[in-house]
């Protein structure tokens, strides 16, 4: 049995092993002394790679050695204080490295932390917004133009996030985005920010009609979270009407007008087309629609769409702060969250209007608004309220401190009687008046704005703004159509006053009041239905004392161009006193100073003073013989052909 018994795995191995075959190392193969070595020698193929070819840089980190990428990817960390961490330690980066930063990371940047905006920690959404502030300081528009959209698309989501809080930072995010760009925040938010700020204080139950909402939090109250809202809508509309209107003068300037020569003998051919971008020019991105839809709806129906929705909501967020109503025009004491409204609600009507002024068609809008709200807010905001104050026992400094107001939005809490309010609501009215038949109110605005005048040196600068702007809405309108419903008389010589006392003076608010009501004084001259007017008004007398300006050593433009539309007008009492004064002017020319922004309106003021000598009647001998000889010593230096053509004109006809 032991004979035939089955070998184990090691047997078998071990019997392989005795039966290999063993080589015998010759003697015969032993290399020489000297060549028993390794030989070494291998050829080497340089390869290049493109990477390798640019510069060697260090990559940018943070003092605890995190690159941006890493500092990227911890922003969805599940751990509230590393994302915090993360977010100093990127704004740190984009401090110390702004161009490393911010020409090979933005976009990643920009995404990563608006996408932080929606998190629900409040102090990652703080951290996140103080990241956004710098990275927009710090880039240029030029970066940030096609970036921008990622920017509105996460604050219109935080906009009308479910959680109040994320809504609420969305304001404060608003707030940095029109402070640090605010050409690109009013071009890209109007069509998806404008409707979300319905959605703050409303909630849509049909196409046409909408229910304001309460705001169920315990930190804020209704009335604070309305004017929180209330205050960047008219943040954002003012940016709208300033960038609107820019862009409206820039595309009325000569530069977008192409020059043609005019030729007798050859025919002269004109391109029916404009290109509206010139490809020497940098294309301005902004004014490019990006992603719209083919099928866009007309700026005027736009408009005309939003407005009728957030009117009635202002309407109705006032009546539920006002008190009843008392007898006619007692005034009417308001609360501190009342007037806080109140004061928003009216800076939005007057932005809705100006941006109707600079619309496609401007009339048209303006009939649409007051045949559609003009009676209902007569009826709410000025009807037997007007003019407003506040109550006796206000608490002056609650909305500052709880709807974190800045001081130049509610430093006219300060103001007992109101007077930016006020100033307001009769910008409203007579805005309204020229376009509706109710003037039950006239009378009483316009004595407001009377009695306020008088007094304008002691009010704040805004508020002689806006009352000036009163005076302007009511000379632009007819005057004496009304003249039972005011004393016109009063007004003007209220005028006439503030000019004789603000010319002589030389500060910014005097200067901008003399400038102001010399205009309005010029309105008056000029509508010769005012001949009662004007010498009731001592209006004659200022057209006499008109040419002693043009010897002064400084005048602005705008009234150079003033004295010389009245110098066609052929009114006496400036005829008179110009032929008394020419000889001055002319001697003056070469040193007096066109006050204005433009170079080219300075060349043209004192061309405008020249054309003054076509309208003198008096031209005897003494004064033909001394202008040829200043004409003859190029007195008038690159005036002179000008001045020699009207003396030729004059003096052939006489």
């Amino acid at each position: 049995m032991g004979k035939f018994a089955k070998k184990t795995p090691f047997q078998k191995r071990k019997k392989e092993d005795k039966t290999k075959t063993k080589l015998k190392v010759s003697h015969k193969t032993i290399l020489p002394k000297g060549q028993n070595i390794t030989n070494t020698t291998f050829k080497v193929k340089k390869i290049v790679v493109k990477g390798q070819l640019k510069e060697h840089q260090e990559e940018v980190a943070t003092k605890s050695n995190l690159n941006v990428k890493e500092l990227i990817s911890r922003f969805h960390h599940h751990n509230a204080p590393l994302r915090i961490n993360a977010l100093n330690g990127l704004c740190e980066v984009v401090n110390d490295h702004t161009d490393a930063v911010l020409s090979l990371n933005l976009p990643a940047v920009l995404h990563a932390a608006s996408n932080l905006i929606l998190d629900k920690e409040h102090e990652v959404r703080s951290e996140a917004i103080k990241l956004l502030s710098t990275v927009l300081s710090k880039a240029t528009q030029t970066q940030l133009t096609p970036l921008f959209e990622i920017i509105i698309k996460y604050l219109a989501c935080a906009m009308s996030h479910i959680d109040a809080n994320i809504r609420e930072s969305s304001l404060t995010m608003l707030d940095i985005l029109i402070s640090k760009c605010p050409n690109l925040t009013a071009s890209l938010c109007q069509p998806v920010i404008l409707p979300a700020f319905l959605d703050l204080i409303s909630t849509k139950f049909s196409e046409s009609d909408r229910k304001l909402t309460l705001q169920f939090n315990k930190k804020m109250t209704t009335n604070i979270w309305r004017i929180k809202v209330l205050a960047r809508l008219r943040l954002l509309l003012e940016a709208i009407v300033n960038v609107q209107s820019q862009r409206k003068s820039e595309d009325n300037t000569p530069e977008h007008f192409k020059r043609l020569k005019w030729s007798d003998t050859k025919p002269t051919y004109a391109s029916l087309y404009y290109r509206p971008f010139d490809a020497q020019k940098n294309i301005d991105l902004s004014r490019v629609p990006f992603n719209r839809n083919s099928t866009q709806i007309n700026e005027t129906d736009e408009i005309k769409n939003y407005t009728g929705t957030l009117i009635p909501l202002l309407v109705e967020i006032f009546i539920e702060v006002a008190p009843q109503k008392k007898g006619q025009h007692t005034g009417q004491h308001l609360s501190n969250d009342g007037a806080v409204l109140l004061k928003f609600i009216t800076d939005i009507l007057l932005l809705l209007w100006r941006r109707f002024e600079i619309s496609d068609s401007p009339c048209h809008l303006k009939k649409w608004f007051c045949d559609t709200f003009s009676s209902s807010i007569v009826e709410h905001l000025i009807e037997g309220r007007f003019p407003y104050s506040l109550a006796e026992n206000f608490q002056r400094n609650k909305p500052l401190s709880i709807a974190g107001l800045s001081s130049d939005h509610s430093k006219f809490l300060n103001d007992k009687n109101c007077m930016e309010l006020n100033a307001n609501i009769c910008n409203i009215y007579l805005s309204l008046f020229e376009y509706t038949d109710d003037h039950r109110e006239l009378k009483n605005v316009v004595r407001f704005v009377n009695t306020n005048l008088k007094t304008c040196r002691q009010l704040e600068r805004e508020t002689v703004v806006k009352l000036l702007r009163c005076v302007d809405s009511i000379f632009c309108s007819d005057i004496q159509s009304h003249k039972n419903k005011f004393d016109a008389i009063n007004l003007v010589k209220i005028i006439k006053e503030l000019y004789e006392e603000n010319s002589c003076k030389h500060d910014a608010q005097s200067l901008h009041i003399a400038e102001k009501t010399f205009v309005y004084l010029y309105k008056v001259a000029l509508n010769q239905r005012n001949n009662s007017l004007m010498r009731e008004c001592g209006i004659n007398e200022w057209l006499e004392s008109l040419p002693k300006l043009l010897t002064e050593k400084k005048i602005p433009y705008q009234n150079v161009k003033c004295i010389s539309n009245i110098a066609r007008c052929d009114l006496l009492s400036f005829s008179d006193s110009l032929d008394g004064y020419i000889e001055t002017i002319l001697d003056n020319l070469p040193r007096i100073e066109i006050v204005t922004e433009k170079k080219t309106d300075r060349a043209e003021g004192k061309k405008l003073i020249v054309n003054l000598l076509y309208y003198v009647k008096t031209w005897d001998k003494e004064f033909v013989d001394g202008l040829k000889k200043a004409v003859q010593n190029g007195f008038f230096s690159n005036l002179t052909n000008h001045v020699k053509d009207i003396m030729d004109t004059k003096v052939n006809n006489v």
